[in-house]
């Protein structure tokens, strides 16, 4: 035993000292699985860290954190975070690094889960490695916000990556003895009865005891010595909570803007949007509109020289595979023609005037639909109007590169077609649900904008539908089209509301996602607008998609094959105009 002990702690060394470069490094921390086996990934990441960054200097940092009674816990921060960036940098050297990356996030999630109790660190690491294998997490609000700041670029230097770790601990977590998270938790639960809250609540509110006041002052919460206080005591915690609620709220319009672009409508203009938008399923959602554009000209933060990098992926990936994409451009735009030319001159079909449909009133009635009577229609097919919509969630973070190909192939056939297109991307970002135009519908020139496209956060797709669906149905077209491209997953961190049919909250995932994102499909058909999908999703998503889309989806496996696929899809939508 104590031989197998000594052989596999010599083996974690030698993993450590290979990755190092350097057989004169003393780690004083080695990687195991649970089986006392010396962990391959684990251990390469200590060993990188020293190679790549200045040791030293991190280790006078460690240093630092040891005057603090949680010191593992800020150390575990800063592995989480050095992780991410020292994979970063040795994944082209080292390119099983891939492969053994994900064979380590599994692991991971095999032996960590998140529950109403778990510590903070858990709820990171667990969310941090579904990242890495490329789902979705669902956490809270203030974890994704500290894991957006701890996943360091590659980009970064050892000070920089100090400097941001103790940005993070200045905002998120107090420096001092017995002020993190555990110490404030157990604190608060054991005095949670002066509160009086219901048990839904004060869960959520025991999930970010260690934020602080918008002032970056401890928040102190008083005890109450008797029952006649209880109402204070509940007064001075409404109101910490109040103005770290408003705080909050500034701060994420700020990020927003600044991650994502400045926004296109003013102020007063979003917020009559989102009181039409943001009902039901989607109450208490924010609603960003904006054109992606990024000043060059100061200094660019981390998030801003990631998504120009992308963008430039983007363009050489198109030029990587020119030919491909030329040839599908050419046959999609014939298909579209063809059925064009097919179309009869005028058909007699549903209109909101003309001879009433005597087994169509009843629909009039009860699901206050118009189109009850029978008109004929000159077929101009001039009168139509595609719109785009690119899931950009963190789903699709492997795929970038072949959404923006596929838009724009979409877009420039539609525009050889002369049919007006509009394209924009959607995401969403803590309650933001962010709505990216890169070309509308006169700008028939800027289809090259649509290599602006990237990835990130959550997606909720039933409001992105819903918003896409109302900014359609106010456009001067009488035919009206909206191709998806989307893995059918939505998911997203924000809960759905209790309603007068539920008195639940739940999670915007799973079912819930599904049936929500499928109704907002259904309605489209109420304001005469078709919806169809180029699904990017995996084998396990396509009864998703079905859920959501019915048929009137196709699954896109190689550029070879794209223009056959969509262009039957889109002379099967045109075929009904």
């Amino acid at each position: 035993m104590i031989k197998t002990e000594l052989q596999e702690n010599r083996r974690a060394a030698n993993i450590i000292w290979n990755a190092a470069f350097d057989y004169s490094f003393r780690p004083e921390v080695k990687y195991f699985d649970q089986n006392g086996k010396a962990e391959l990934y684990g251990n390469y990441i200590i060993g990188g860290v020293h190679y790549y960054y200045d040791f030293p200097l991190l280790e006078e940092f460690f240093e630092k954190l040891k005057q603090d009674a949680d010191a593992d816990f800020l150390r575990g921060l800063t592995w989480l975070g050095l992780e991410n960036s020292t994979f970063l940098k040795g994944r082209k050297d080292r390119p099983v690094l891939e492969e053994l990356r994900r064979n380590f996030a599994n692991t991971i999630l095999e032996n960590y889960s998140v529950t109403a109790d778990s510590d903070i660190l858990d709820d990171l690491k667990v969310a941090h490695f579904q990242r890495v294998l490329g789902k979705q997490p669902v956490m809270s609000e203030t974890v994704a916000n500290v894991l957006d700041q701890l996943e360091f670029d590659e980009s970064l230097t050892t000070e920089q990556i100090i400097e941001k770790l103790n940005a993070v601990i200045l905002n998120y977590f107090q420096f001092q003895k017995a002020e993190y998270e555990k110490n404030r938790l157990a604190f608060l639960q054991k005095n949670k009865t002066v509160y009086q809250w219901n048990e839904t609540n004060r869960k959520r509110f025991l999930r970010i005891p260690f934020l602080r006041n918008p002032k970056n002052e401890p928040l102190e919460f008083p005890l109450a010595t008797n029952s006649d206080r209880v109402p204070v005591r509940k007064n001075i915690l409404t109101s910490y909570w109040r103005k770290y609620r408003n705080a909050n709220e500034i701060n994420q319009e700020k990020y927003i803007r600044e991650y994502y672009g400045k926004p296109v409508l003013s102020d007063s203009e979003v917020k009559i949007l989102e009181k039409k938008l943001c009902t039901g399923a989607h109450k208490n959602c924010r609603l960003h509109f904006t054109r992606g554009e990024i000043d060059v000209s100061g200094n660019l933060s981390e998030q801003q020289s990631v998504i120009l990098m992308q963008r430039e992926k983007n363009r050489a990936y198109f030029r990587k595979n020119l030919a491909v994409n030329n040839t599908g451009i050419i046959k999609l735009t014939e298909k579209i023609r063809n059925s064009m030319l097919l179309m009869p001159s005028s058909f007699s079909g549903r209109a909101n005037a003309g001879r009433l449909t005597p087994e169509r009133a009843w629909r009039n009635l009860y699901i206050h639909d118009k189109n009850v009577f029978q008109k004929k229609i000159q077929n101009e097919i001039g009168d139509l109007s595609v719109d785009i919509l690119l899931d950009a969630s963190a789903s699709q973070l492997g795929r970038q590169e072949a959404i923006a190909t596929q838009g724009f192939i979409i877009a420039e056939s539609l525009t050889r077609c002369q049919i007006p297109v509009r394209v924009y991307s959607f995401c969403t970002k803590r309650k933001f649900t962010i709505m990216t135009l890169f070309r509308d519908y006169d700008e028939i020139y800027d289809n090259d904008k649509i290599f602006n496209y990237f990835s990130s956060g959550c997606n909720r797709d039933g409001l992105a539908i819903r918003t896409a669906i109302h900014m359609m149905k106010n456009s001067p077209y009488q035919h009206k089209l909206l191709i998806i491209l989307s893995d059918a997953k939505p998911l997203d961190t924000n809960i759905v509301p209790t309603t007068g049919k539920t008195q639940v909250e739940a999670d915007y995932t799973d079912l819930v996602g599904l049936n929500d994102t499928a109704a907002e499909v259904r309605k489209s058909r109420d304001f005469g607008i078709s919806i169809m999908c180029v699904f990017t999703g995996m084998d396990e998503d396509l009864p998703s998609a079905k859920r959501i889309y019915g048929h009137n989806f196709v699954r896109i496996k190689g550029l070879e094959r794209f223009a056959d696929s969509v262009g039957i899809l889109i002379q099967n939508e045109l075929k009904w105009l």
